[in-house]
């Protein structure tokens, strides 16, 4: 009888400690450390396709003599400007000028014998050698810089060298052949801005168009259908030379206000999104360089109320009699997201512009750390009591009776 008053008394002060000490505790900062808050933020995103390559004259000729003999003239050197139709340089023809004057002098005779047919015949060969005595002189066909000599007077050059003597660029534009993937070729259009960067001038931007799309796609050595299309420069810059590399962006989609936030505020359960803010929450802190402000004139872009609980996007979603160690517990709100970069989202609806948001790996972590604290409190265990029954848990005894909370079923 003495031993069961013992155990009965013990019982009892065991409950009283576990009570004040442990569900005393439950309005105190759980780890005592801060949660991050991420502020959803506006930006101007645009969609664009990222290539590369390297510029050239929009227009360029190499340019050679169509017969052998050595030079006597030439009349141009590298870095002139040149414009269409004029003489660059011409081989001795002394010897097609002597042939020439043979066939007028055969005309001459011919004429004076009245000899009809051969006169007819003397005026064709005369034509043929007018053409070859044309063709001992190099004409650009187009306006440019002489960018290439490579000849002097007295050197001999053979017929339709491989090697051009003379080439003449047209830098007034610059063009370049980009590849475009076969996934980004229907976003591509005629007339879209392209930027430059190159790698000579990383402070210039250069500003551009899609000039030429071809109807015909080529595969790379690596198996990838791509299609070459021409990119201009319209005005380009002095600076700039042919030849020179350059990455670049074709905007296929002009620049908009989004919003973005932080992927950490987002926390995915069955198929739904959820954010946490940051309201009557107590230890929440800034993520580095998410201030709450932002630039001022932004809007907000399908921002969605969130007035009433309710399953539907961007509507508080019941949380319950769920507390956080005597705190609130944030209420989730459920957003609609989609990809935008490696570390952040861009938000569709649910959320505003400045809204501030919590870390979800942190809440978590807190959340847990709280549970697993609990559960090292309870002095009953050491009569075999468990740690802490959640309200509403079932707990079976040894006698097989279940008991949910205080009730009891037999």
């Amino acid at each position: 009888m003495i031993i069961m008053i013992l155990l009965l008394l013990s019982g009892t002060a065991g409950a009283l400690y576990y009570f004040f000490l442990y569900r005393g505790q439950g309005s105190e900062k759980a780890s005592g450390k801060e949660i991050t808050v991420y502020t959803v933020r506006e930006v101007e995103h645009e969609e664009t396709v990222e290539v590369s390559g390297n510029v050239e004259p929009v227009k360029e000729k190499e340019l050679a003599f169509h017969t052998s003999g050595l030079v006597s003239k030439v009349y141009v050197r590298e870095g002139m400007y040149v414009r269409g139709g004029k003489l660059l340089a011409e081989m001795d023809n002394s010897e097609q000028l002597y042939e020439l004057e043979q066939v007028d002098y055969q005309i001459k005779e011919k004429e004076l014998e009245g000899a009809k047919r051969e006169i007819e015949l003397l005026k064709m060969e005369k034509k043929l050698k007018e053409k070859k005595l044309e063709d001992l002189k190099l004409y650009t066909p187009i306006s440019g810089l002489v960018s290439v000599v490579n000849m002097e007077e007295g050197d001999f050059v053979g017929a339709n060298s491989k090697t051009a003597v003379i080439r003449v660029i047209d830098t007034s534009k610059l063009k370049a052949t980009v590849e475009v993937d076969e996934v980004d070729a229907p976003e591509v259009k005629l007339g879209q801005k392209v930027l430059f960067h190159f790698d000579a001038f990383p402070d210039m931007e250069v500003t551009g168009r899609v000039s030429k799309i071809p109807i015909e796609g080529t595969v790379t050595n690596e198996g990838i259908a791509v299609l070459n299309t021409e990119i201009l420069i319209d005005k380009p810059p002095k600076e700039l030379h042919p030849g020179f590399s350059f990455t670049a962006e074709i905007i296929v989609k002009p620049a908009e206000k989004i919003l973005v936030v932080n992927r950490d505020a987002i926390l995915e359960r069955n198929g739904r999104k959820l954010v946490f803010p940051a309201t009557s929450v107590p230890g929440a802190r800034n993520a580095p360089g998410n201030a709450t402000g932002n630039a001022a004139g932004n809007t907000t872009r399908n921002a969605t109320k969130r007035t009433s609980p309710s399953s539907e996007t961007g509507k508080s979603i019941p949380q319950g009699n769920a507390r956080n160690a005597g705190q609130r517990f944030p209420r989730p709100v459920r957003v609609e997201v989609e990809g935008y970069n490696d570390k952040e989202v861009r938000v569709i609806s649910g959320v505003s512009k400045g809204d501030r948001l919590l870390s979800v790996s942190e809440l978590m972590s807190k959340i847990q750390g709280r549970q697993n604290e609990r559960a090292g409190k309870n002095p009953l265990s050491i009569f075999g009591f468990p740690s802490r029954r959640v309200p509403g848990a079932t707990r079976r005894p040894s006698d097989g009776r279940t008991r949910t909370g205080s009730q009891e079923k037999r």
